[in-house]
């Protein structure tokens, strides 16, 4: 098996295919991963994942110490396969507030018919998380 690294264009199109991410938080000398779905934003040189999460163990781990690393993989078969580990830093945000100064994440938003922002319906209280890409390791 041969590890082949991407180009910066074979990440790009990873990035923007993915849908589900592994995002990898640490506190107290503790790790922790846990599967998250994911939308991936390029506005000039800043890259960004966008995601949603429930008010948890990630978000109060991530608000301690906000840098994170998350992996996107593409499998084919165990000779096949496509990863794309990603480090950066974890940006609580406003979705109301990010939707009017850029475009929302569209498989992260709940969307209403006009396609503006529309807060979930759901008990706990959801974060809109922000990962500002800092770092990137690709490998084919």
């Amino acid at each position: 098996m041969w590890i082949i690294e991407l180009t910066d264009a074979e990440c790009e199109a990873v990035l923007e295919r993915a849908v589900v991410a592994r995002l990898a938080t640490c506190a107290d000398s503790r790790p922790y991963i846990v599967p998250i779905s994911v939308k991936y934003e390029r506005a000039a040189s800043d890259r960004f994942l966008y995601s949603f999460a429930n008010l948890g163990q990630k978000v109060r781990w991530m608000r301690s110490n906000p840098l994170v690393c998350v992996e996107v993989d593409e499998l084919g078969d165990r000779v096949h396969w496509t990863t794309v580990v990603i480090t950066g830093r974890f940006e609580e945000l406003d979705p109301v507030q990010h939707v009017r100064t850029r475009r929302a994440p569209s498989r992260c938003c709940t969307t209403g018919a006009s396609g503006g922002y529309r807060p979930p319906r759901e008990r706990r209280r959801r974060i809109f998380i922000g990962l500002s890409c800092t770092g990137f390791a690709l490998n084919r």
